[in-house]
């Protein structure tokens, strides 16, 4: 690429941070110029640009743009964490790495996607089972065992029902469903085949403007589980979802997607002794506020870190929230409290669904640029 090629592709740069940043041209050009290229402002920078004495570690990104080669948005893969460090003197840090990494890509106009796999932890999650804690198998949900930092883990997948799943329905009668939906605390387990909520859908919309109103919802009779282990289950899996709400209620708990259905997801640690299972390594860098932000293909779930002392004891201050969610989760096959050990600090680790809110703030947060 000759150097007005560079010039105008380091143009394009500032233009696309300026819109993605909503500042001006020139406040953009400067930005660009300090955060990414190492130069006082944008004059210095095309000053270097012409008598080629920019660094050598930031020379490539000129070169960076939509249709740039392997080799290039390789060099960025291997880069981004450096530039990650330099945007930070420069824009409001936001609650995690993922909006800032995701807006460094679009500077250059790359896809921000594959960036999340760098930053995450993540479970790969190949093979789910049916939960151990049904004699039979169900829908319902699903286990899959791990270890985190040694330390036998359990996740639970819990299945649920949403109204996106009634393809077949207009987009009145998908209001008509949400609005009846909304009546359960929690998104209903999915127990039962899709022929029974369908046909209940079918009994619902006839039943519309009718005399007397059903009473609660008209979904119960699929809603609820077909035998007393599942209910059972059921219970526990509620009592924990509840605990989460309570201590969130500002926000809701997302629906996670997953392999295209929707879940909750919940998970423990465990006396397991299994030694072929995935394992995931935490270290302190990937601690925001007491909490790990866990990729699981394409959910993202939280684990809750509850620091305690040599005694086993939980030293931190939401008594309250810990005791509720650590005595629920305990109930479950197999659970357990072992510690997990992260540079040097003893932790009991929970994994749950993340709220909509911690969604927007880890992963979907805007970044705007410092004030001069």
């Amino acid at each position: 690429m000759s150097e007005s090629n560079l010039s105008k592709n380091i143009f394009l740069q500032a233009k696309r941070a300026s819109k993605l940043l909503d500042c001006s041209l020139t406040k953009a050009k400067n930005f660009i110029a300090q955060a990414i290229y190492q130069c006082h402002d944008y004059d210095d920078l095309c000053n270097k640009l012409e008598s080629n004495s920019l660094k050598s570690i930031v020379y490539p990104f000129c070169h960076l743009n939509p249709h740039s080669s392997k080799n290039s948005i390789n060099y960025l893969k291997n880069n981004v964490e450096f530039l990650c460090e330099r945007f930070q003197n420069f824009v409001h840090k936001p609650s995690s790495p993922i909006p800032l990494t995701n807006l460094i890509w679009s500077i250059f106009g790359l896809s921000p996607q594959k960036t999340q796999l760098q930053i995450l932890p993540e479970i790969f999650a190949s093979e789910w089972q049916p939960s151990s804690d049904l004699k039979e198998p169900a829908r319902g949900i699903f286990e899959y065992k791990i270890k985190i930092n040694g330390v036998h883990f359990k996740l639970l997948a819990v299945r649920i029902v949403v109204t996106d799943m009634f393809i077949d329905n207009t987009l009145r009668e998908h209001v008509q469903l949400r609005d009846e939906f909304s009546k359960f605390r929690f998104a209903p387990i999915y127990w039962k085949p899709w022929i029974n909520w369908q046909d209940e859908a079918d009994v619902f919309f006839n039943s519309i403007g009718s005399s007397p109103a059903p009473i609660g919802t008209s979904f119960n009779r699929s809603a609820d589980p077909d035998s007393p282990a599942k209910q059972a289950l059921q219970d526990i899996v509620f009592e924990a979802l509840s605990a989460i709400d309570d201590e969130f209620g500002c926000s809701k708990i997302k629906k996670s997607d997953f392999n295209g259905e929707a879940f909750y997801f919940l998970g423990f640690s465990t006396n397991g002794t299994e030694e072929k299972v995935e394992t995931l390594y935490v270290s302190e860098n990937h601690i925001i506020n007491q909490k790990c932000i866990i990729k699981i293909r394409d959910a993202i779930v939280i684990a809750e870190l509850f620091e305690v002392n040599d005694s086993g004891e939980y030293v931190g201050d939401s008594h309250e929230y810990y005791g509720r969610i650590s005595n629920v989760l305990q109930k479950f096959l197999n659970a357990s409290r072992n510690i997990v050990v992260i540079a040097g600090k003893k932790y009991e680790i929970y994994i749950r669904s993340c709220t909509e809110l911690e969604f927007e703030r880890y992963c979907n947060s805007h970044v705007s640029v410092l004030s001069d």
